[in-house]
């Protein structure tokens, strides 16, 4: 009588189709669950570089507005009346005994998605607004909006007893009271303008766009003209 067969079990015997199934959902999940992490993290680097770098080039602005104003014999503020650009411009000095003045200027537009250049030079510098010319000028910052509910990244005032200097420009020149008896002569010029001059304060209010679905980067400061000494004639 023949022996009946027992079962064997093989070392080398494979998966099941259930088995290999299970298998695979369970990497499907795991697989998931770490490109999720992955892209996650990816997006929040991306987007605290975004805001790193728009934090630096506003802080870049506002401590060249600082420094330029600061040491500053005169400063000018040119305005389009409907806000799409401003040129703000100052006659410079330096400790050095030989250095003479220097122009500085800062030109905020609302072309190329808005953009602060600034520029340096032992001449006049001419408004870009009227020349069309950016040749020689550095953007420091792109992504740039006004700050403030006027609209307006350079807004110029007095903030001490100094008498305003007369406005320069044509057409229509007006004084506007700030308070405490002070103000800042504003010449209204041609092609929808205005030219603030007499004043001893710029205060700077601008936002640097810091990526999609990101809130811009709000920079805001004041700056007070200290020096006095000398009468500005380079850059005016």
């Amino acid at each position: 009588m023949p022996k009946p067969r027992t079962a064997r079990t093989n070392a080398d015997a494979g998966f099941t189709l259930v088995e290999l199934l299970i298998y695979m959902a369970f990497a499907v999940i795991v697989l998931t669950l770490v490109g999720g992490m992955l892209i996650s993290t990816l997006t929040a680097e991306k987007r605290i570089t975004a805001r790193s770098e728009a934090t630096t080039s506003g802080q870049l602005v506002s401590q060249s507005v600082h420094s330029g104003v600061r040491n500053s014999l005169k400063m000018e503020l040119t305005s389009s009346h409907s806000g799409s650009y401003q040129f703000l411009v100052a006659e410079t000095v330096t400790g050095a005994v030989t250095a003479g003045p220097e122009c500085e200027a800062w030109y905020f537009t609302e072309d190329d998605d808005g953009a602060v250049y600034f520029k340096r030079d032992t001449a006049k510098i001419f408004d870009p607004a009227v020349s069309g010319d950016l040749q020689g000028w550095m953007l420091m910052a792109h992504g740039v909006a006004a700050g403030d509910s006027d609209g307006a990244v350079f807004t110029a005032r007095v903030s001490s007893a100094t008498p305003p200097t007369p406005a320069s420009g044509v057409g229509l020149s007006i004084n506007l009271p700030l308070g405490f008896g002070l103000g800042v002569t504003v010449s209204s010029g041609l092609g929808g303008t205005s030219i603030a001059s007499g004043a001893d304060t710029i205060d700077l209010a601008l936002a640097v766009a810091a990526g999609q679905n990101s809130d811009p980067v709000q920079i805001e400061s004041t700056t007070i003209r200290r020096v006095t000494s000398s009468e500005p004639k380079l850059c005016f």
